[in-house]
């Protein structure tokens, strides 16, 4: 009669899967306000240090045509006196935040890229806007976004093929050896595949576009790269 009583005041624990890394890092930030340990911009560092920085954004003039990439911290959709939806981004990289205004054409075109913690590119042009702090009168920039992109998708897309086929494993020991050696020292953001005939192996690889440029020199990589509409 013990046992019974025992057995039926046993908790059973769900069994739940593991967290992911992304998810892991998400929970961090709502809970805390901040990233404890890694940050989810650190998956795109090699593609961020192509583009214009928030800091390089204040130092740019008016009018000039920029492309800054970062995580949608804020974004406050409103509608206009004619009934249009726009936005009001805060986009945040490694350096800083950047101020972004989607007029209506726009935000229409990409509005479900522009959801919070979302990592997206963002092209437009600079435009200074000038306020004023107990008189004395400041200059700050932002960004009047024109085009706006997936990070993550970018990424995907993204590949370098390395053609194994028309490479003799025993003449070119050396060729091999070097690719292998550029693939184990970089940290990059685009994938690499192998392709052997009509076969394409994925790879856990992931080069930056210097290593890219010094792998075309063996003349065995094709890279594949789809603008996004």
């Amino acid at each position: 009669a013990k046992s019974e009583t025992h057995s039926r005041n046993l908790i059973v624990v769900p069994e739940v899967l593991e967290y992911s890394k992304q998810e892991l890092m998400q929970y961090e930030y709502d809970i805390l306000g901040y990233y404890l340990k890694d940050n989810p911009l650190s998956l795109y560092k090699n593609r961020l240090k192509q583009l214009t920085s928030s800091r390089q954004v204040q130092e740019k003039p008016s009018g000039e045509s920029v492309v800054i990439g970062g995580r949608v911290a804020e974004c406050k959709p409103l509608t206009t006196k004619k009934g249009a939806e726009m936005a009001f981004l805060k986009v945040e990289d490694l350096t800083g935040r950047t101020d972004i205004t989607i007029f209506p054409g726009t935000y229409h075109k990409f509005r479900n890229l522009v959801q919070t913690n979302q990592i997206i590119e963002v092209q437009g042009r600079i435009e200074a806007s000038t306020y004023t702090i107990k008189d004395e009168e400041k200059t700050t920039n932002k960004i009047i976004a024109t085009m706006i992109k997936s990070m993550e998708e970018i990424r995907r897309v993204n590949r370098a093929d390395i053609n194994l086929r028309d490479l003799n494993f025993q003449d070119d020991y050396c060729q091999l050896k070097r690719i292998f050696l550029l693939l184990n020292e970089d940290a990059g953001d685009i994938p690499v595949h192998f392709v052997y005939d009509m076969f394409r192996f994925k790879t856990d690889y992931l080069v930056s576009n210097t290593t890219l440029s010094e792998l075309n020199d063996t003349g065995l990589v094709e890279r594949f790269y789809e603008e996004i509409k």
